[in-house]
């Protein structure tokens, strides 16, 4: 028996016995330059309580203007800010 039909049947073994450690051995012989990072960000960098009150407000201007244009759901939005707004002096 090669050494290669030697470790195909310990690489069989060890998927039936040992996953864990056929899961290091691959882990181990994957190049370097493979592995990357990766990070999930909301638009704006916004934290998840700031996106999940964004997400709300998108989605009940989407539901509430039944296919009409936008836009004066958005300017209505503008008016709302613009009389919450407080003036500095």
């Amino acid at each position: 028996m090669s050494t290669e039909e030697h470790g195909v049947s310990v690489l069989h073994r060890l998927a039936v016995t040992d996953p864990g450690k056929l899961a290091q051995i691959a882990y181990g012989l994957l190049p370097r330059d493979v592995f990357i990072s990766g990070e999930q960000r909301t638009p704006g960098n916004l934290d998840p309580d700031a996106w999940a009150i964004l997400r709300r407000v998108i989605d009940l201007i989407k539901t509430n203007a039944n296919g009409a244009e936008l836009g004066p759901a958005l300017e209505r939005i503008e008016t709302l800010r613009a009389d919450q707004a407080k003036l500095i002096e």
